[in-house]
């Protein structure tokens, strides 16, 4: 097993938190709290969509539009946010019965 090699971003909060004087979070407007949400939202989704172990046509298709819809039209960011969350309760509900990928690292990990 590797170490994580310490790299320079992960000492932003660190300096951050020095130049303070105290403990604290960098500070985030509306509109970056909005795209990180998006950014996670969308990356669950995609994880979610790979649960069954298979990636299909109609997942990438999805992510494609809604990615180039908010791209294009900024404004849709929010709403398409709720969208990746909403399809992500739908996919796992759909595919309840075909997740693999927990099934397969527990066989991997405890050999059953």
């Amino acid at each position: 097993m590797t170490k994580k090699k310490f790299t320079a971003k992960d000492s932003i909060p660190i300096f951050f938190s020095l130049s303070a004087g105290r403990a604290s979070f960098i500070p985030l407007d509306a509109v970056q709290v909005h795209e990180m949400l998006l950014t996670t939202a969308q990356a669950v989704y995609g994880a979610v969509c790979m649960f069954g172990l298979k990636f299909k046509l109609h997942h990438a298709v999805t992510l494609l539009i809604l990615f180039l819809t908010q791209f294009f039209i900024p404004e849709t960011r929010l709403t398409i946010t709720y969208i990746f969350i909403a399809l992500t309760f739908v996919e796992l509900f759909v595919q309840r019965k075909n997740i693999n990928v927990f099934r397969y690292f527990r066989s991997e990990v405890f050999g059953k």
